[in-house]
């Protein structure tokens, strides 16, 4: 009972700070791994555009994507306004993503679908964006990806590009393949 109170209380005092998101991920479960791919505005085009990183990107959870950072400074609205924003922004793109694992196995993500994050992962805030996720195959917790080939049919410009992978509170965290104990998540 005191240590609820406790987390209710620090959820309150932080509540206007940005920290707080992260504090409460922390105490219900939520993990998040992001790698920035492409920190700059870029040109997607149909010439394919392989992006790599020195940071690894792991599958972590249920939740895997690659994010094209379309603009900032788009407050939250009603979703007809946000549908229309997303629209404008891709002036009709269709965007073609592949993922290649470590193993060499080459997986293709569905259509970009709309995301927006207010503390935006390229742009500083109310980031709107065009996310791809694997459709059909779910990636198994602890798949590497080395690279990324991103094309477009036609010409889309971005912020920048993003990775990531999420688990959810509800996910378990998998025991280790070795048979030792599980290392507890952050």
């Amino acid at each position: 009972m005191l240590r609820t109170s406790l987390i209710v209380l620090a959820l309150i005092a932080s509540g206007c700070d940005p920290n707080s998101r992260k504090l409460f991920d922390v105490l219900t479960g939520h993990d998040s791994t992001v790698v920035v791919l492409a920190a700059r505005p870029m040109v997607i085009t149909a010439q394919t555009a392989t992006l790599t990183s020195s940071e690894v990107m792991k599958v972590i959870g249920e939740w895997t994507s690659v994010c094209l950072a379309l603009r900032g400074g788009l407050p939250l609205q009603h979703s007809t306004v946000m549908d229309h924003e997303f629209d404008a922004a891709m002036h009709g793109a269709r965007v073609r993503v592949v993922l290649e694992l470590t193993n060499g196995d080459r997986v293709s993500l569905a259509q970009p679908m709309m995301a927006w994050n207010m503390d935006g992962k390229i742009v500083k805030s109310n980031e709107l964006s065009a996310c791809a996720s694997p459709c059909d195959t779910k990636l198994p917790v602890g798949t590497q990806v080395s690279k990324i080939d991103v094309s477009s049919d036609s010409p889309l410009a971005v912020q920048g590009v993003y990775w990531s992978s999420e688990r959810g509170p509800l996910e378990k965290t998998p025991a280790p393949a070795n048979g030792g104990a599980a290392t507890p998540h952050p």
